[in-house]
């Protein structure tokens, strides 16, 4: 994943309801033959595990979105992904994550986001999950990688 310039840095960070936000995505495979891969976004606060490439275990939080895409050995995918979230803050001091907007495609979140105590604010992790197509399974294996950047929603007022 890269910023905004293609580049590992200038990842959006502080982020405010209905601005546009830019980062790249890349896949390149390089497994020796073509290959079929799933990429899955899915969204976390720090209270919630992310995956465990370890034990080879993927996040069981739920998709938001995927992308489904087959490569040639040696092949390189890049997508651009402009996102925007929807979220307020209520009164008790909580905050509702509504909606992410990514490339102009809605999908409704509804995830109440907790306060982080130790970092003092409110915190959203959105990452993306690398599956590849088995076909001894005849479906879609965890492949142990992940990437995503650390968002702070928190109140600016």
């Amino acid at each position: 994943m890269l910023g905004s310039n293609r580049m590992a840095e200038n990842y959006p960070f502080k982020v405010k309801p209905g601005e546009v936000y830019s980062i790249f995505l890349g896949l390149g495979n390089h497994m020796g033959a073509s290959a079929y891969y799933a990429i899955y976004l899915k969204i976390r606060d720090r209270s919630e595990d992310p995956p465990d490439p370890r034990n080879n275990m993927p996040s069981l939080l739920p998709i938001i979105c995927d992308y489904h895409v087959f490569l040639s050995d040696g092949e390189v995918w890049e997508k651009s992904l402009n996102f925007s979230l929807s979220f307020n803050f209520s009164d008790g001091g909580c905050c509702l994550l509504k909606e992410l907007i990514v490339n102009d495609e809605r999908y409704a979140i509804n995830k109440l986001v907790l306060w982080d105590s130790e970092k003092n604010g409110f915190f959203i992790n959105i990452f993306f999950e690398l599956w590849i197509y088995d076909s001894k399974i005849r479906g879609f294996s965890f492949h142990n990688r992940f990437v995503g950047i650390w968002l702070n929603v928190t109140n600016t007022v």
